[in-house]
């Protein structure tokens, strides 16, 4: 029988590294993850939640490298996402495409800074466009799509936030 993981001893440090990574935290450093297990269950002592930690990451359910914990299978995905970054990374360029002069999206034409990005984007197999709010991403990106090249490889284009993510 598959056991439930709320009747686990220390199912409260699932419950609080579950919720860090709702908001984007692959791992909680050990002192934050007691302060926050602290937070939830006042009377928790520091050895009981040592104890608990240990008994999860014999069980399978947590991993710890230094002072960082893990949910097992978060780490899991991170190390595959690291694998193939690395192997994509290994062999990262394609055959350059030739760019108009100029480029322009709607009635934004871009900076010389932001076809130089597009012209990079697209000779490499792995771009990542990074930039305060009004640094012209979303125009970048709405450029890029309407610049790759209509055959293969193919293309995927993520966006986690802001404009640009619609």
């Amino acid at each position: 029988m598959k056991e439930k993981k709320n009747e686990l001893p220390g199912y409260y440090i699932l419950n609080e590294l579950s919720a860090a990574d709702k908001n984007g935290d692959a791992y909680l450093l050990v002192e934050k993850l007691y302060q926050r297990c602290k937070e939830s269950y006042p009377q928790l002592s520091y050895d009981s939640f040592t104890a608990h930690k240990a008994f999860l990451m014999k069980r399978g359910y947590l991993h710890q490298e230094g002072r960082r914990v893990y949910l097992n299978r978060i780490l899991e995905y991170e190390n595959s996402a690291a694998r193939a970054l690395s192997e994509i990374l290994s062999d990262n360029t394609l055959p350059g495409t030739i760019l108009p002069e100029s480029i322009s999206t709607g009635s934004i034409t871009l900076t010389s800074e932001q076809t130089n990005a597009i012209s990079m984007a697209l000779s490499h197999r792995l771009s990542i466009i990074l930039g305060g709010a009004g640094t012209g991403k979303t125009s970048l990106i709405k450029a890029l799509v309407e610049q790759r090249p209509r055959t293969p490889p193919g293309w995927l284009l993520c966006a986690p936030t802001g404009k640009a993510s619609c």
